[in-house]
């Protein structure tokens, strides 16, 4: 099993993208979590494949915690995938100068999650 995480706030993000992906492939293990705090340690201790990881979060934000990434032995080419609800070029510029993979807006049906998906796990392999 090939684990993958998602690190989002909103619950009902997290489940939809989680239902894509595995509807995709179920040899993947989505893990979730709703926020940064921990999400460095987790991610060291459970080695998933690459992490969606949305912009912006309270507390510590995706850019926060992405930049902590880049600084961390052993994650510094994690593989994360940036997503928000923004659509801005200045937010994509900011997650790509910041160190993410890929930048994705965040699609608003079951069938864009779907498309999503499809993207995200085509930039893994």
């Amino acid at each position: 099993m090939t684990k993958l995480f998602i690190i989002d706030d909103d619950p009902l993000d997290r489940m939809l993208m989680k239902l894509a992906i595995e509807k995709l492939n179920e040899d993947y293990v989505v893990i979730e979590l709703d926020g940064a705090k921990g999400a460095i340690a987790s991610i060291k201790e459970e080695q998933p494949i690459a992490t969606l990881l949305d912009m912006r979060m309270p507390e510590v934000d995706g850019i926060a915690l992405l930049k902590s990434m880049r600084e961390t032995k052993g994650l510094r080419s994690h593989p994360v995938f940036m997503v928000s609800g923004s659509s801005e070029p200045s937010d994509r510029e900011l997650a790509v100068e910041c160190g993410a993979n890929r930048f994705f807006t965040k699609p608003s049906s079951l069938s864009g999650y779907e498309e999503l998906a499809k993207d995200i796990l085509s930039h893994i392999h």
